[in-house]
């Protein structure tokens, strides 16, 4: 297993920890989270930062650490150093996943014609980028939006646990949990009695390590 650290300054915290609520979200993250990547080797640390480990092996995943909160993504990209050691990022459609690239797919994601009901409106900027920049840019980003995000989320929430406890169902929100998915319909909440290290989450979601047992 390699791991890779990162630090994301304060100035671009809220845009890494901002709410998940649909797959947009998740590739806005994806994008934002190779940016970081590329821009770490210019970047001294604050001891105040929040950080970004990316983990890549067997499982290969995005850990975001705040704190009281932790949360993880599927990373669906290859990972490689140079012969400087500079982190490079692929797919199987681009063998360099780069700032342009970046750039392109938060571009067509965020424009009004992705989120319109015509799909003469939503193909339009995706076919302009297929013309005029790769003709491999739809593929690349049909895969973003049909690859399993995995999400998980570590909370110490101590508002909703205290506001539920006043109601006597402290257990239907505990202090300590993990919220599993991220729609309405689909998000559960798992409890758990204690506060838990950085590296417990990871290793929880680790597959070549031993398997943690619900009782």
């Amino acid at each position: 297993m390699k791991r890779y650290e990162f630090f994301i300054p304060q100035h671009s915290s809220s845009s890494f920890f901002k709410p998940i609520r649909n797959k947009l979200d998740v590739i806005e993250l994806l994008m934002k989270a190779i940016r970081l990547i590329y821009a770490s080797y210019n970047y001294m640390p604050n001891k105040q930062d929040e950080k970004m480990i990316l983990s890549v092996g067997k499982m290969s995943r995005l850990f975001f650490f705040s704190p009281g909160k932790y949360f993880s993504i599927s990373f669906p990209f290859s990972v490689s150093e140079n012969k400087e050691g500079v982190i490079e990022i692929a797919s199987p459609h681009f063998e360099l996943v780069g700032q342009e690239l970046v750039s392109h797919v938060l571009s067509v994601i965020s424009c009004k014609n992705f989120d319109s009901t015509c799909s003469i409106d939503f193909c339009d900027p995706i076919a302009d980028r297929e013309k005029d920049y790769d003709q491999n840019f739809w593929v690349f980003l049909k895969d973003l939006l049909m690859v399993e995000d995995g999400y998980i989320r570590y909370d110490i929430d101590k508002k909703n646990f205290k506001d539920y406890k006043a109601r006597g169902e402290e257990a239907k929100h505990p202090l300590f949990h993990y919220d599993v998915f991220y729609t309405n319909k689909c998000t559960f909440k798992l409890g758990i009695d204690k506060r838990i290290t950085e590296d417990e989450l990871i290793d929880l979601l680790d597959i070549t390590t031993d398997c943690k047992f619900l009782s």
